[in-house]
């Protein structure tokens, strides 16, 4: 395996189409922070963003972005906030963890959320754990009815929450987008004094 580093805006449309075949090709890569959009919206505003671009001879076998600090320590892209890590690698790709990170020009890499379904970090990983997540092919109503039938409580709470909320501050709508960029600085507020009460590093303080 063969790895060229290159910047993010050097993905060209070939790259991209190939990079999106890899990860819909992977229901382990479905999460957002595998999507070449992210890498490229984090390089849009750090200069220490870099994608390793994995060749079997002349195919594009995989990409591994990632952040290159001091020391040539790296880490996934986007820090602390990333919850996914790790390669987008086609199926049946041949790699290891240690040539992909010497292949970068990387003394080590620093991860904390990589996907179990990749075995070849598994050398360095102190514990495995389940991630929430919830599941909605057949859409909301059958994803609620299925707690529903296991005896959950969970969104009978809720609606008791929604509707306390209703009456004491005011009626709730859901935007699926939005612009807004107030409504984006609210929320980092409320997260920021989240983690303060928590007890918890701001991470918003971080560049």
């Amino acid at each position: 395996m063969k790895v060229t580093v290159i910047r993010p805006s050097e993905l060209d449309g070939g790259l991209l189409q190939r990079w999106d075949e890899i990860v819909a090709a992977d229901a382990a890569l479905s999460s957002p922070y595998f999507a070449p959009e992210y890498t490229r919206a984090v390089a849009g505003v750090r200069d220490d963003v870099f994608v390793g671009v994995m060749r079997e001879g002349p195919d594009v076998v995989g990409f591994f972005p990632f952040q290159r600090g001091r020391g040539g320590v790296g880490r996934p892209v986007g820090g602390p906030f990333t919850d996914c890590q790790g390669v987008i690698a086609a199926p049946g790709a041949q790699w290891s963890a240690e040539a992909l990170v010497r292949g970068c020009g990387l003394s080590l890499w620093q991860f904390d959320h990589v996907v179990a379904s990749q075995k070849q970090f598994r050398p360095w990983q102190r514990m495995l754990s389940c991630s929430p997540l919830i599941d909605l092919p057949d859409g909301f109503e059958a994803y609620a009815g299925t707690l529903r039938g296991a005896g959950s409580k969970q969104l009978q709470r809720l609606g008791q929450k929604q509707r306390r909320f209703e009456r004491e501050v005011g009626p709730l709508r859901f935007e699926m987008h939005t612009q807004d960029a107030g409504i984006l600085r609210q929320l980092l507020d409320w997260k920021s004094r989240q983690y303060l009460e928590s007890g918890l590093v701001d991470a918003f303080r971080f560049p």
